[in-house]
């Protein structure tokens, strides 16, 4: 869940600490600076993520995650899928969990350098290399008593750690089991999960909502935490390179790391769960030593384009390029609203995976670690930032083969998760869902969503129809077609009643729109034919996927006419409130000009 939606949910004292660590921040930039308390909640989080306060918060974090070992584990839990929001009580099911396995990982290395035999069945090369970290680990640790002071591993220690476990192929597991067994077992005991929860809070990890008795990670929080800890992608994208990977793939990343289990889907798995880096799968763990380079680089290729069926628009002329795209890529699908299909599409396709299996549900839950009382909902789903291909990837082949015939679906010789998402694609409703990426004029992002050869100008228009209609407008096509000339034809007339019209501009940009002077010039010649044609122009709306800083300041002191800029996101997720709140007819009135803002248009939404 965003940390938008997360603030507006918070009362005051919820929201205290947070505010806190912001000013804090803040301050080390320019101490006379200060966030009020009831600054709204869009200006905290537009304040959050200014690129200096970002980075400032992400080092605050790591300093705090380097001196505090629990705070470190428990944010391990809060970087899994599905774990971004939690109710106290299966938070506390989840913590004793960890402690347990890690406990059990912790006494498997010490049989192992206690010469008590070989739990993982590992080499002697990788035995090497567990010894060698744990060397390494044991004098960062000590070496501060020789100046009288207390033991500790410092941050740049931690960062030349991080370091020597990436250059030994170590996954998170592995080095966490040999860390904790060197400096923290005896943490782990008889710890309060209420007091975990409020050091958490404070150090501005979490948000607790007692009302609710919930705490929630906001996806930018979780985004950071994997950033420091060296995870490129959540493990729903794993999961499905590892799914595309051949057996023999899957068998050599298993050997490396000592893992034990037998049937394919349970290697993935455990492969998931060590924590493996995917630069260190796709670059080396899946390529006997002697693969050379080019041979290397076309099965990345054949990888990506043919077994994952993703479009790049550039596929990286190295080996390091060719995943960095790929790890981009995942993450950019991570942080966009589209899912691929129309949400009812997706609460629809829930229905039927449930109905058809019943282990479903139980197995959508073990792996996103989703408690009983919550239903499998598309809304909430998305609210743990779970899409409808992360679901169908989880499935075994048999599964998926299974449900494309009971849905009747011809599936042979195609990839069966692209054939079942087609089958709950609406295409209007799916354009709506990709209505940012129609904005920004994104074809390679279309295409990777199933929408190919369509004007994208035009469809743009047509979208923004789409919204206008469901906000309650009467988009008028007669009176638009009646007193237009070619040279005044403006993209959408709203028709007020009496005579009251709003006249919206559509412009599709590849790039933040900047076109100021021209685009103003253009609205003016259609607000004087309209006003010369006896009717009164309300306001002038002028839609794009997103606007220039330029630009949106020269809107500031515009006053030839009343000119809101909305950009399409905003747009899209006040239809979307629009329409959970169930009202009757949009009040225009809050088309204010300058940049329309989605938080105070969608607080008045809710009075």
């Amino acid at each position: 869940m965003k940390l938008l939606k997360i603030v507006n949910t918070c009362n005051q004292i919820e929201i205290n600490p947070f505010y806190k660590v912001l000013n804090e921040i803040i301050s080390q930039i320019d101490e006379k600076i200060e966030l009020e308390k009831k600054t709204d909640a869009e200006h905290f989080v537009k304040a959050f993520n200014q690129p200096t306060i970002n980075q400032l918060y992400k080092k605050r974090l790591q300093s705090a995650l380097n001196n505090n070992l629990l705070l470190d584990l428990i944010t391990d839990i809060f970087i899994k899928d599905g774990n971004s929001i939690m109710s106290r009580d299966w938070f506390n099911d989840l913590f004793r969990l960890e402690i347990k396995e890690l406990r059990a990982t912790i006494s498997d290395f010490r049989k192992l350098f206690n010469d008590e035999g070989n739990p993982f069945d590992s080499d002697p090369k990788r035995i090497r290399d567990y010894k060698t970290f744990k060397a390494c680990v044991q004098t960062a640790y000590s070496n501060d008593l020789s100046f009288g002071t207390a033991e500790k591993i410092t941050l740049d220690e931690l960062s030349i750690l991080q370091t020597l476990k990436n250059s030994l192929g170590l996954s998170n597991e592995e080095a966490r089991g040999i860390y904790y067994l060197i400096v923290g077992e005896k943490e782990l005991e008889h710890l309060d999960i209420d007091k975990i929860i409020t050091m958490a809070r404070d150090e501005c990890t979490l948000f607790h909502i007692r009302k609710q008795n919930t705490i929630f990670i906001p996806d930018e929080f979780i985004s950071i935490l994997r950033e420091i800890k060296g995870i490129s992608l959540p493990d729903k994208f794993t999961r499905r390179i590892l799914k595309a990977l051949q057996d023999k793939q899957i068998n050599m990343i298993k050997k490396n790391h000592g893992i034990r289990e037998s049937e394919r889907h349970h290697k993935i798995e455990a492969i998931i769960k060590q924590g493996i880096n995917i630069y260190d799968i796709l670059s080396e763990e899946i390529f006997p030593t002697d693969e050379k380079i080019p041979a290397r680089m076309e099965v990345l290729k054949d990888l990506i384009e043919n077994k994952l069926e993703i479009h790049l628009s550039s596929t990286g002329r190295t080996i390091s390029d060719r995943i960095s795209n790929l790890v981009e890529y995942f993450n950019e699908q991570d942080s966009d609203s589209n899912i691929g299909i129309a949400r009812d599409g997706y609460e629809k396709m829930i229905r039927d995976l449930v109905t058809f299996n019943g282990e479903i549900d139980s197995l959508i839950r073990a792996e996103f670690q989703i408690q009983k009382n919550v239903e499998l909902s598309a809304e909430n789903m998305l609210d743990y930032s779970i899409r409808p291909r992360d679901i169908l990837y989880l499935l075994p082949q048999v599964m998926l083969v299974e449900f494309c015939a009971h849905l009747s679906l011809s599936y042979r010789g195609k990839n069966k998760v692209n054939v079942i998402l087609g089958n709950y694609k609406n295409q209007k409703n799916l354009h709506l869902e990709n209505y940012i990426l129609i904005a920004n004029n994104d074809m390679a992002g279309l295409k990777n969503q199933g929408i190919n050869d369509i004007n994208v100008g035009t469809e743009f228009e047509n979208v923004t129809k789409t919204i206008f209609n469901q906000l309650g407008f009467n988009v008028n096509e007669e009176l638009r077609g009646n007193t237009n000339s070619n040279k005044e034809k403006a993209d959408i007339i709203l028709d007020l009643g009496d005579g009251k019209i709003i006249i919206v501009e559509c412009k599709s940009s590849k790039e933040s729109y900047s076109k100021f002077s021209t685009v103003t010039r253009q609205m003016s010649s259609y607000f004087k034919h309209y006003e010369k044609a006896g009717y009164t122009v309300e306001k002038c709306l002028l839609a794009s996927g997103s606007f220039s800083d330029d630009m949106k300041q020269e809107c500031e002191y515009f006053s030839d006419f009343d000119l809101t800029l909305i950009e399409a996101e905003t747009l899209l997720n006040i239809h979307d409130e629009f329409k959970a709140l169930k009202k009757g007819d949009f009040p225009y009135r809050l088309f204010k000009p300058g940049v329309l803002s989605e938080n105070v248009t969608v607080n008045a939404l809710r009075r």
